[in-house]
């Protein structure tokens, strides 16, 4: 009877799996990595060839380009790769990964490499010009084959310049449209809920093993917040509320992780009196700060309908604090992947 039970619930686990792509993917777009590289450059030289590859010629602040470059030899020749991380000076080497040897037609050699960036502010910004070493040993004469610099534009999220931004005054009280009624959103919440058990259920491991803590910088997991939060799209969806406090709540837990402030569980109103006179924060960022939070609670508890233009402008001002106050030393426990909990 109980193989009979557990038979049947993975049954209804795969129906209820198999439906939730249908509702909860948009095909229509393909990732940088699936579309191929954005930037693809060869250089030529004696038995050298060097192939450089960018996923993209345009980010964000919060995102990372791959670099791939590959090295194609003639047969007894060796290359040497230059110090990526010592050429860098608008990026960061986030990290590094060889993709092997392999040998071609007529004995030439194929060594390829992969590299992480991770811009350090917006702009113009350039991947400088690499130099490449090529020899048959290390007595013989070297050829140098230098690569092309490589402009890559990195903006914020939105483009406006932030010192134009303001708030308006609020202007009236609205009431908020209901949203799905509340026997719907318990009904799927229990049927979730269920579902979420049988899971657990089925897929528990026999024997726990401990996971192996990640740490990263409290500036790239508020960015990655961030950039998640706008992908939500909460504002179409007419979720404005929603989106002020998750938004709120990003920069008050950055706050924490970055100055060891208790600012998630303080009112606006405690938290700014804290701040008033505390040395770790300057003046401009306590300000910003100030008409920041304000501007949320307004949202959240007077129910002020805010315009588009001042919703891409909060999501501006969180995003350009989080910037002006980063530090790689502030570190912060992640998710087992990396990414942010």
């Amino acid at each position: 009877m109980r193989k009979q039970m557990r038979q049947l619930m993975r049954i209804l686990l795969l129906w209820f799996l198999c439906g939730l792509p249908a509702g909860c993917r948009d095909g229509s777009g393909l990732s940088a990595d699936a579309q191929g590289p954005s930037v693809r450059k060869e250089f030529n030289k004696g038995p050298l060839q060097v192939r450089l590859e960018l996923s993209t010629d345009q980010i964000l602040l919060s995102e990372i380009v791959r670099m791939d470059i590959t090295t194609i030899a003639e047969s007894g020749f060796e290359v040497e790769f230059p110090k990526i991380a010592d050429l860098l000076r608008d990026f960061r080497l986030r990290d590094r990964r060889e993709r092997g040897r392999k040998l071609l037609a007529e004995g030439r050699v194929q060594i390829a490499e992969q590299y992480r960036l991770e811009p350090l502010r917006t702009g113009e910004l350039e991947i400088p010009t690499l130099s490449f070493q090529c020899y048959k040993d290390s007595e013989s004469d070297r050829l140098t084959l230098e690569t092309e610099p490589i402009v890559i534009t990195v903006t914020t999220m939105v483009q406006e310049d932030l010192s134009e931004v303001s708030i308006a005054d609020i202007e009236e009280i609205v009431e908020m449209k209901r949203g799905l009624s509340w026997f719907w959103i318990t009904g799927l919440g229990i049927f979730a809920g269920g579902m979420l058990a049988v899971v657990i259920f089925l897929l528990r491991p026999k024997k726990a093993h401990p996971a192996k803590k990640i740490y990263r910088p409290a500036h790239e997991i508020a960015l990655e917040w961030i950039r998640k939060l706008a992908e939500q799209r909460l504002i179409e969806q007419g979720r404005v509320r929603e989106f002020y406090e998750r938004l709120s709540n990003c920069l008050r837990h950055y706050i924490e992780n970055r100055f060891s402030l208790r600012a998630p569980e303080q009112t606006t109103e405690e938290f700014l009196e804290a701040i008033e006179h505390s040395p770790i924060l300057q003046a401009e960022h306590k300000e910003e700060l100030k008409r920041f939070l304000e501007h949320c609670d307004l949202v959240k508890f007077a129910k002020y309908q805010p315009t588009r233009e001042q919703n891409d402008q909060s999501l501006r001002m969180a995003e350009q604090f989080i910037v002006n106050t980063k530090s790689d030393e502030s570190l912060v426990e992640a998710g087992p992947d990396g990414e942010a909990r």
